[in-house]
């Protein structure tokens, strides 16, 4: 937890990365699985007091995945449906479907972006939005009012409002969100 704190500025701390680092190396060594290596793993990846090494990021999501940690099996599978070359769209999806087994509720939404966009799996609108329902988070409320809008609700989409959907995102702060609730109110 304070890893976290100095890391990522919470509580109104001061940024303090070697602080961070030493609470994440210390707790990975005790044992713990509250997603240390997927936060030293992110100091690493983008380079938060050290120097810079995505490849040692990587390194720890995958220690991570193999200890069970959510939250780097859900970065190890971005990488798998984003970076790696070529994409691997089914492990993406093993690793997303993991972290949800283990608690991750918004690596639904990006389960929901393989499924509306066919990767890896047969394009499935209906599972798509149920998915990002599913996620309870600002990106997947974003994601569903965008599907909504592009099919014009249709009738497996006819439940949801396009409004509902960015005014959820936007109160979870989720930028993209809070803009499409914007110009939605603007109309």
């Amino acid at each position: 937890e304070m890893g976290i704190i100095y890391a990522f500025n919470k509580d109104g701390f001061e940024h303090d990365y070697a602080k961070a680092l030493e609470c994440f190396r210390e707790a990975i060594t005790k044992g713990s699985k509250q997603n240390n290596h997927y936060y030293l793993g992110l100091m690493y990846y983008r380079g938060l007091g050290v120097s810079k090494d995505t490849s040692e990021g990587i390194r720890l999501w995958q220690e991570g995945t193999e200890r069970g940690e959510s939250m780097s099996q859900c970065a190890l599978g971005e990488i798998y449906h984003y970076k790696s070359e070529p994409r691997d769209y089914a492990k993406a999806k093993e690793l997303y479907e993991k972290a949800i087994h283990n608690g991750l509720s918004f690596a639904y939404s990006y389960l929901g972006i393989l499924y509306e966009q066919g990767l890896g799996v047969d394009s499935d609108i209906k599972k798509a939005s149920e998915f990002y329902e599913k996620s309870k988070c600002g990106r997947g409320y974003y994601q569903l009012g965008i599907l909504v809008e592009k099919y014009k609700g249709g009738i497996v989409l006819s439940r949801y409002n396009v409004s509902t959907c960015y005014r959820k995102s936007a109160e979870l702060n989720y930028a993209k969100g809070q803009a499409a609730y914007g110009r939605k109110q603007l109309q």
